[in-house]
């Protein structure tokens, strides 16, 4: 029953995670631009790089990266609890 609620709630939070990730899907393509840009910059601008770098940008990429990242340790987690409990059954 454990593995049976682990897996759902891996499920369901998996899917939340979808689901806030294509709601705000315009928010993360422009964190991954302006992360790209400032990659761009560092190297070619350091300079104009310090001059709009703050928290507030920092935390917009951490967002974004989390939204990408969570989804997919989910997954692999779920698929993880999944072969776990396929292999008792089988066993």
């Amino acid at each position: 029953m454990q593995n049976k609620g682990s897996i759902i709630f891996l499920s369901v939070s998996f899917i939340s995670f979808l689901f806030i990730l294509f709601d705000k899907a315009d928010l993360v393509l422009i964190s991954f631009r302006s992360m790209y840009t400032a990659a761009i910059l560092f190297f070619i601008a350091n300079e104009s790089l310090k001059g709009i770098f703050t928290p507030e940008i920092v935390e917009f990429w951490i967002g974004a990266i989390y939204l990408c990242a969570i989804p997919l340790y989910l997954l692999f987690a779920a698929r993880k609890k999944f072969w776990k409990s396929a292999g008792k059954k089988m066993s």
